[in-house]
């Protein structure tokens, strides 16, 4: 994994690091405890009219009883969700207002650094110039000096404004705490211990971490799951044991929700789907090393399979438009062909893959805009950041398809060192934001598109999946009811991320065609699709031969890219 050098500031300390949070999934928190709250205020008008309940008799009496002592118990949980949701909304309020200077200064300071890093290469090389004249010697000393000046007032600007979202943060921390120690049969303690863990980047989840007792850590798994199993730091094993738990919590409310059920089948053993009806699955068992089953409009999982932890590759796949975690299964055998065709085919020992289902994926409405890659790219920022930590010495490669790599671009585009990515590998790419185009430059970028993969093209603005020409503003509202329709150039397609990877400067492009390797025919992938054919470009299936299934030349370039660095045919 690549060596990330971070700058800090030179007198409170501060790293020079872009926040690291969603204003839309803070926001979809406060409406769920907003409503949460409203279900449970209607409930307690009922229970307290049983109080009053006409009526004599041993029953009625201790009906009445029974809803005093309910009140008693729902007063303090209605507080409880006010304090948080309050709590929740200074946080965000904080995030917005700190946000936009911030990761604007965090340009301007990487790129003044860099020119007083220049400035003053440039005075020292002037300086041992035999031949240097007095104005070439002022005229260095300053610009060195002007270039020294300006990285110190934007040092000062930073730390002034990072200062007070530090504060801030320390804040809604405290007050985190403080109404997790009020919730009725809490630990008082252990919500400070929480505290104390979650205030961090995932170096500093993990030092803290390391710092507790076996009791403490297996207080906050089993207390507080749903925190602890998706805390970037926290080591992966440990987060799947609590996802689990909170997987088979969930399961217990809604055996039969679509989503749980593909979560389940991916992660958990025979047994444990027997108890609630689900049918297994060919394949091994993958570790929910991300899980939440009720953020924004699609539950969110990441699965792992092999030793995260132990391994010299790890492999992250990230689906695309209109995909959710009831692909799971199907992505995890994909995980699971990586490993152990990179395993035996390439010799590659200590491999593990993930599955990263970690963003609301756009459908074909959305997928013009930049909205859902940007949410998302904030989620993957996060948990290449985590990965950083549980896996420092390992090579990363992100295989990401269609509205997948614009959502990846979009965070390896964001960090100087591209989050410690090694390669970028991109399959029927729907196109990036050319913002962040320019800086990929410190990871190897590969991508293919295949012939009849017109979809892509759509993506990326180049084409549009109907004759004839339709005004750019309706024409997301009828996409979806578009089906045997000729592909032609897209005279002006609303997308704005127009940037396709074969275009940007050291790009590798593979093929996805079909060709003959020693004797072996490798098959074409017919059009949009990573595994079946549903989005083969004449509307019809053809063939399950998608991007990702093994046999096809896609799929053996891509694992020969991982192997070897460079496509095999």
């Amino acid at each position: 994994m690549a060596e990330q050098v971070e700058l800090v500031s030179p007198h409170e300390g501060f790293p020079l690091l872009a926040l690291d949070g969603s204003e839309h999934e803070m926001g979809h928190i406060e409406t769920v405890l907003g409503d949460r709250h409203d279900d449970l205020s209607y409930l307690q008008g009922l229970v307290s009219s049983l109080t009053s309940l006409d009526g004599k008799g041993d029953a009625i009496e201790s009906l009445r009883s029974d809803a005093v002592e309910l009140l008693e118990v729902m007063g303090p949980v209605l507080d409880t969700i006010t304090l948080l949701k309050l709590a929740m909304s200074n946080y965000r309020e904080a995030f917005e207002a700190a946000d936009p200077p911030i990761r604007r200064l965090v340009e301007e300071v990487r790129e003044a650094h860099a020119a007083a890093e220049a400035a003053e290469a440039a005075h020292d090389e002037t300086t041992t110039a035999a031949d240097a004249s007095d104005e070439v010697l002022d005229a260095a000393r300053a610009e060195r000096a002007t270039a020294a000046q300006m990285l110190a007032e934007l040092w000062e600007d930073y730390e002034r404004v990072f200062g007070t979202w530090d504060e801030s943060y320390e804040q809604a921390l405290d007050s985190f705490a403080v109404t997790m120690a009020i919730i009725p049969g809490s630990d008082p303690a252990l919500a400070v211990t929480l505290r104390d863990v979650v205030g961090g980047d995932p170096a500093e989840v993990a030092e803290a971490w390391d710092a507790l007792s076996d009791a403490e850590r297996a207080a906050l798994l089993r207390e507080y799951p749903e925190i602890m199993g998706n805390l970037e730091g926290i080591p992966y094993d440990q987060r799947a044991e609590a996802n689990e738990r909170s997987l088979l919590a969930a399961l217990a409310t809604d055996p039969e929700d679509p989503e749980l059920v593909a979560i389940a089948q991916a992660v958990l053993k025979d047994r444990q789907l027997e108890r609630f009806g689900i049918s297994p699955i060919d394949g091994e068992s993958g570790s929910l090393i991300s899980f939440q089953p009720r953020a924004e409009e699609q539950a969110l999982a990441a699965v792992a399979y092999g030793d995260v932890a132990g391994a010299s590759q790890v492999n992250m796949l990230v689906p695309g438009m209109n995909s959710s975690v009831t692909d799971l299964p199907t992505w995890g055998g994909t995980a699971q062909d990586f490993n152990s065709d990179l395993a035996g085919q390439h010799g590659m020992e200590d491999v593990a893959t993930i599955a990263w289902f970690g963003y609301d994926s756009p459908s074909e409405v959305e997928e013009p805009w930049m909205g859902r890659a940007d949410d998302g790219a904030s989620r993957f920022t996060s948990f290449l950041n985590g990965l950083n930590v549980e896996a420092p010495d390992a090579s990363v490669s992100v295989v990401a398809h269609s509205y997948g790599s614009t959502t990846a671009a979009s965070a390896i585009g964001s960090d100087p060192d591209n989050l410690g990515v090694d390669q970028f590998i991109t399959i029927g790419s729907a196109g990036f934001d050319e913002s962040i185009a320019d800086n990929l430059g410190g990871v190897d970028v590969f991508a293919t598109r295949a012939d009849g993969d017109n979809w892509a093209l759509v993506g990326s603005g180049d084409a549009v999946p109907f004759a004839p020409y339709v005004d750019p503003l309706i024409r997301p509202y009828i996409i979806p009811y578009v089906v045997e329709v000729p592909f032609v150039p897209d005279p002006g397609f609303v997308s704005t991320h127009t940037t396709r990877p074969e275009d940007i400067s050291g790009t590798v492009e593979f093929e996805s065609d079909g060709e003959n390797i020693g004797g072996e025919h490798l098959t074409e992938t017919p059009g949009h699709s990573t595994h079946d054919s549903s989005w083969a470009s004449d509307g019809f299936d053809q063939n399950d031969q998608g991007y990702l299934v093994p046999g096809t030349e896609s799929y053996y370039n891509i694992t020969h890219i991982i192997a070897t660095g460079t496509p095999g045919t």
